[in-house]
């Protein structure tokens, strides 16, 4: 609605019929209006700030991630992965938060033993700062260097944590592309 001085003014219209003629049309409503102008505005910026955030993320040349960790496992649960993730490791973001355990599964089996000894650090320092091999889905061996931190206080269930990871196998890359072993494409695969 405009109001009288120029102003758009949003109201919330809430109604009934009351009452109703011998033919049954209405002829009566009874209800409520409330200026909702102040919630409207604040929908409305956090959509403009959602937005920009979104725009932040999707073209940002790095991974944003949020994980949290497993009490038993120690291991990772991703619950948001940006979508260049596809681009790195051949799993869409969706893929990589539907299955729980793709981040053991994506380290390098050489590095698998020392990453998960860094995992486990990183959890009494809230801390993660690690550069490795990753295998991709089609087998190509890539690199990645992850750096994140606890968000929620250790011992707190489930510990979150948030990062992000970027792509440095122009670092390590040689003459040939690396392959991962066979046995370890299919895992990847299934």
């Amino acid at each position: 609605m405009i109001a009288a001085d120029g102003r758009i003014v949003w109201l919330n219209d809430r109604g009934r019929c009351v009452e109703r003629d011998q033919i049954g049309r209405p002829i009566r409503f009874q209800g409520v209006m409330l200026d909702v102008t102040t919630r409207r505005a604040t929908e409305d910026a956090l959509a403009a700030e959602h937005a920009i955030l979104r725009d932040l993320i999707d073209g940002m040349p790095a991974i944003p991630w949020t994980h949290t960790q497993d009490p038993d496992s120690g291991w990772t649960r991703y619950v948001f992965m940006g979508a260049q993730a596809y681009e790195l490791v051949g799993y869409t973001s969706e893929e990589l938060v539907a299955e729980p355990y793709h981040f053991p599964r994506l380290v390098h089996p050489d590095d698998r033993e020392r990453v998960t000894r860094a995992n486990e650090a990183s959890d009494r320092t809230g801390v993660w700062d690690d550069e490795y091999p990753v295998i991709h889905r089609d087998g190509s061996v890539r690199w990645i260097h992850s750096v994140g931190r606890r968000v929620t206080p250790q011992g707190w269930e489930p510990e979150t944590w948030h990062g992000v990871t970027i792509d440095v196998t122009s670092r390590h890359a040689p003459e040939e592309p690396v392959r991962a072993p066979v046995e370890d494409q299919a895992e990847q695969q299934g």
